[in-house]
């Protein structure tokens, strides 16, 4: 989303290419975005997110694609409580990150991910061109506000053929020269 800095200058200037050549990602236009109406949550819903059972939230359903070849079904779901009144319009025009922080006061400031491969349901396949059982990378996120507020829950599927998934992992420096994660555990 807009608000988001690219920490590796490799993947910075691929995406400054594909946009100077007039490519990058791009949300399908009004058919496939579907904002729902607050609805309660399921229980797992409302426990990633730290809520009650059947606390009501905002459903975001975007496709997104790259060069019109769709690459990812991005699923949000956002507590409605945070975000009162929020509609689709809102996320056409501008990112949902700018949304909830210029209209709500809430800046995402951290995120936990964890991604995995699946098969393509029947739905997903339509969606990004496959045929059901092909390979989808789904990454599935929580992300908190920077008063630790679990604000949304998204899980994103992305085309197994048109996706690579990259990460910088760094170790912070042990405390008084001792790796406290090779201690015994007892």
């Amino acid at each position: 989303m807009g608000r988001h800095r690219i920490k590796d200058r490799r993947t910075a200037e691929r995406a400054h290419e594909l946009f100077r050549d007039g490519a990058g990602p791009r949300t399908a236009a009004g058919s496939q975005d579907d904002l729902q109406p607050a609805a309660p949550g399921t229980i797992d819903e409302a426990d990633s997110l730290g809520l009650a059972p059947g606390a009501e939230l905002f459903e975001l359903e975007r496709l997104r694609s790259m060069d019109d070849v769709p690459i990812m079904i991005d699923r949000t779901r956002i507590p409605a409580a945070l975000a009162p009144g929020l509609d689709l319009r809102d996320v056409t025009t501008m990112s949902l990150y700018a949304v909830l922080e210029d209209r709500y006061g809430i800046r995402p400031t951290r995120a936990r991910l964890s991604a995995e491969a699946v098969a393509a349901g029947g739905r997903q396949a339509r969606l990004l061109d496959l045929r059901p059982g092909e390979p989808l990378l789904r990454c599935n996120q929580v992300t908190e506000d920077q008063l630790g507020r679990r604000i949304e829950l998204c899980e994103m599927s992305y085309r197994g053929d048109r996706y690579r998934f990259r990460a910088t992992l760094e170790r912070e420096a042990a405390s008084q020269g001792r790796d406290s994660a090779s201690e015994p555990v007892t």
